[in-house]
């Protein structure tokens, strides 16, 4: 099923509301930034893991690809996007695909959604495109089931790999006077993002409304200066190989790894913030 409705009047200039993601996915991929677009949605999908017709909210859902994934996984996925671009790609992909995702037009910051509604929230890749991202973490916290879990994934921006670009690239090529190199744009906080995360701020922002039971990090190394072009010169298996070697390094380090999943659940003291309840 496919519904599409209003669900905020909200319209702030703060929101884009047209935001598309043509820009997100470059032509042609170094096997570096593939493993890490791979292994952050295998990763949240099995920290979701939807268990038959449990209700999975998508926040900032897109396309709603992923939804569409944990639909077939057994998941009654509803997808919550504020673009009115996103949600008419999202429409087609849906209708394409024939799997049952229902849309819902809003902004996370204020879901149009009954408190403890849902199963499982899951916002991945999104949360750093709004403009007030705790306002957000309060609403999933405020809109999952007691019991319930909320998986948020971000691209980590202070990852071991920028670090070392940023510390010695840079002044590698200031001391020779060479001109700025793509890889120091790819260091930066994206243009379209309204927040730069890394693992200790998003931890910090999830703990006032919520307790984190598992910290898990996603690949190692990605846009380190030159790292791409080596793995691509290697055959496919093996740069897979080393990939995956440093995957499952990165697990334990999140500080330090390229992206983060954080699993979460509601607290037991009560300190967690409360809004009106939602018809």
């Amino acid at each position: 099923m496919n519904d599409d409705m209003n669900g905020s009047s909200n319209q702030d200039s703060d929101f884009d509301l047209d935001w598309h993601d043509d820009h997100v996915v470059p032509k042609v991929m170094f096997p570096d930034l593939e493993f890490f677009f791979d292994r952050l949605s295998e990763a949240t999908f099995d920290a979701v893991n939807p268990r038959n017709g449990e209700r999975v909210l998508d926040v900032g859902c897109g396309r709603a690809n992923d939804a569409m994934d944990l639909a077939r996984r057994g998941g009654s996925c509803l997808g919550l996007e504020p673009s009115e671009t996103m949600i008419y790609h999202a429409k087609k992909e849906i209708a394409k695909d024939g799997t049952g995702v229902a849309l819902l037009r809003g902004i996370g910051e204020d879901m149009p959604l009954k408190d403890h509604s849902v199963d499982k929230v899951v916002c991945k890749g999104a949360l750093d495109h709004f403009p007030t991202p705790e306002k957000a973490i309060r609403e999933m916290a405020r809109v999952v089931k007691p019991g319930g879990t909320v998986i948020i994934t971000v691209a980590n921006l202070d990852c071991l790999g920028f670090r070392l670009g940023r510390t010695f690239f840079v002044r590698f090529r200031k001391m020779l006077r060479r001109e700025e190199s793509i890889y120091e744009k790819i260091w930066q906080t994206p243009f379209d993002h309204t927040y730069r995360f890394d693992y200790k701020t998003l931890n910090k922002m999830v703990k006032q409304h919520m307790r984190v039971d598992d910290s898990i990090g996603i690949s190692l190394f990605f846009a380190s200066p030159w790292w791409g072009s080596i793995l691509s010169k290697l055959p496919r298996p093996l740069s897979r190989g080393i990939l995956r070697i440093l995957d499952a390094v990165a697990r334990h380090i999140p500080s330090l790894s390229d992206g983060v999943v954080l699993k979460c659940s509601l607290r037991t003291d009560g300190k967690a913030a409360r809004q009106p309840t939602r018809l």
